[in-house]
């Protein structure tokens, strides 16, 4: 009989100290896996979000470029009447009396975008005088002028950024009102796309801006999901760290009482005859 007592005991005793390392290794699981997730859940939380880069402005390449397309667009003959009179005037061979020459260089410096503005009129003016030509309606061609530099720029309000950008506009005018091949293609408009030519060169420089905006705002718009759905992965992964660390709280106990069991089984073993 004491000889079927030690050897259920015994058995009993295994099956004890398997429960306990199934325990053990439960807890080991338990308590990485809840400090894996609460980390994973922190950084994907607080991960900074990316920055839009910004593509810097070659005023050279696009000079380049608004050659191609002035060419493409050249080749274009157009059965449509000819809407030069939206925008321009014939010129008899008098200078435009309207064409703003400042001379009081304190205000230029007190307002350099409108300086600025200003070198853009005169520039577009004086290639339109080559053509025989002259600009009508200049205050709306301004205020255009104003409104990109003011709207387009990456940071809208920020004085440097609106005064680059209309610095660079103004080269950009300098270099294809400067360019003889621009000129000659100007000259050839009789082919009825006059109008489309000169709108190209009033819409390039902006578009290049336009077409930023346009990125960084559908950027932005990937971010912000991007941003929830890591939010939502996190505050999961939180949950289940959550319930992890739930696990080892609870089972910890029974690793105790099992050592306990283990103890007093262990001197009623020694105590047996």
């Amino acid at each position: 009989m004491n000889q079927n007592v030690g050897i259920y005991s015994k058995i009993e005793y295994a099956f004890v100290e398997i429960l306990r390392v199934i325990i053990l290794l439960l807890l080991f699981l338990s308590l990485a896996g809840a400090i894996y997730f609460g980390v994973t859940s922190a950084i994907d939380l607080y991960a900074p979000p990316k920055k839009f880069i910004q593509k810097t402005l070659d005023i050279p390449n696009l000079s380049d470029d608004f050659k191609k397309s002035l060419k493409e667009t050249s080749k274009i003959n157009s059965n449509e009447e000819e809407s030069i009179a939206k925008w321009l005037n014939p010129n008899k061979g008098v200078k435009h009396g309207g064409k703003e020459r400042i001379d009081n260089e304190n205000l230029l410096k007190a307002n350099p975008l409108e300086n600025e503005i200003l070198k853009q009129l005169n520039l577009t003016s004086d290639f339109l005088e080559n053509l025989g030509l002259e600009l009508k309606n200049q205050e709306l061609f301004k205020n255009a002028w104003r409104y990109n530099a003011r709207s387009l720029v990456y940071f809208p309000g920020n004085e440097e950024s609106i005064l680059s950008y209309a610095r660079g506009q103004t080269e950009f005018f300098r270099l294809i009102f400067g360019s003889k091949e621009v000129i000659d293609l100007f000259k050839d408009h009789n082919q009825g796309n006059f109008s489309k030519k000169f709108s190209l060169a009033m819409e390039f420089y902006p578009s290049f801006f336009e077409k930023q905006k346009e990125q960084r705002q559908n950027f932005e718009a990937a971010q912000a999901a991007d941003a929830k759905e890591k939010r939502d992965e996190a505050m999961i992964k939180f949950y289940i760290a959550c319930v992890m660390f739930g696990v080892f709280v609870f089972v910890s106990p029974v690793l105790v009482l099992i050592k306990i069991e283990r103890n007093l089984r262990s001197k009623f073993l020694q105590k047996s005859p």
